[in-house]
């Protein structure tokens, strides 16, 4: 995730050639028969040449940024998003990959996205979320009786949730009466809404569970392994599981179609005691 330093975690999107090869497999993935020559045709750049810039051995100018972009069919925000990921990396000046740097902070997969500030006049729950990517459904109802009812909340709850986020901007409300996303939210959690996280998850969890008995194998999938590892390769099973988060996430923007709402729950943690973290895990 990007932070407002300027710096990025790497990622499989913090990077333009990982946004073009996730490009290719998604395309390959819908038509198997879909080759990196019939993608170069659709980008406008010789095989040859694509070939090379997948490697890293060539990079991208600014005019070619642009046109690469707007063929692979990205708005307005994804667009710039895209080529200031280029810009950051061949820049003419130092000067001008900074600039660049500091402008893809705000973005994650081409959805715009701003941490939530600390000093929120309400805990955020797990339905503030859920209402925002509600508002993305090809049949989205701007109606909280219909919202109460496909989230299975009271429909007060609805109605006060609505309220808080158009205060702080994370819904807006259209001038035909619409509510519709605005950017993409994250919530960081820190030890001020430690109870309320543990919350948050715990709900989540549950609901998790829940949904085994509610939908067949056909609409979810729940998964569970044990394994022994080294621990320092902590931090890069932990870089795996964000880049497998990044492709679902992007993978689902990008869907043209939005029929359902779902959630990836993710957890990775240690059923064995680890040094001084488990003696503060049992304390907590």
């Amino acid at each position: 995730m990007a932070n407002p330093g300027g710096h990025m975690e790497k990622t499989l999107f913090s990077d333009f050639r990982g946004v073009m090869k996730f490009e290719l497999e998604s395309r390959n993935r819908k038509n198997k028969a879909y080759s990196m020559r019939a993608f170069s045709r659709d980008l406008g750049i010789a095989p040859s040449r694509l070939s090379e810039i997948l490697a890293g051995k060539q990079s991208l100018s600014a005019k070619r940024a642009q046109n690469i972009g707007l063929r692979l069919g990205f708005n307005e925000e994804k667009l710039e998003w895209f080529c200031n990921l280029v810009t950051a990396e061949s820049g003419r000046s130092p000067h001008l990959k900074e600039e660049a740097l500091k402008r893809i902070a705000p973005f994650r997969n081409g959805v715009m996205e701003q941490s939530l500030n600390e000093n929120l006049p309400f805990d955020p729950k797990w339905y503030h979320f859920a209402i925002r990517r509600l508002t993305l459904l090809s049949d989205f109802k701007s109606d909280t009786k219909w919202i109460a009812d496909q989230l299975t909340l009271p429909e007060r709850t609805v109605k006060k949730a609505i309220k808080e986020m158009l205060i702080v901007g994370m819904l807006k409300l259209e001038s035909d009466g619409k509510l519709n996303i605005r950017e993409n939210y994250s919530l960081t959690p820190t030890q001020k809404r430690k109870k309320n996280n543990d919350l948050f998850f715990k709900t989540m969890m549950k609901k998790s569970f829940e949904s085994r008995g509610k939908f067949s194998d056909q609409y979810r999938h729940h998964g569970l392994h044990f394994f022994t590892i080294d621990t320092s390769l902590i931090p890069e099973i932990k870089q795996i599981i964000q880049e497998f988060e990044d492709k679902i996430d992007h993978l689902t923007y990008k869907s043209k179609k939005h029929n359902a709402l779902y959630t990836l729950f993710v957890s990775f943690f240690p059923n064995t005691k680890i040094g001084k973290d488990s003696v503060n895990a049992e304390t907590n």
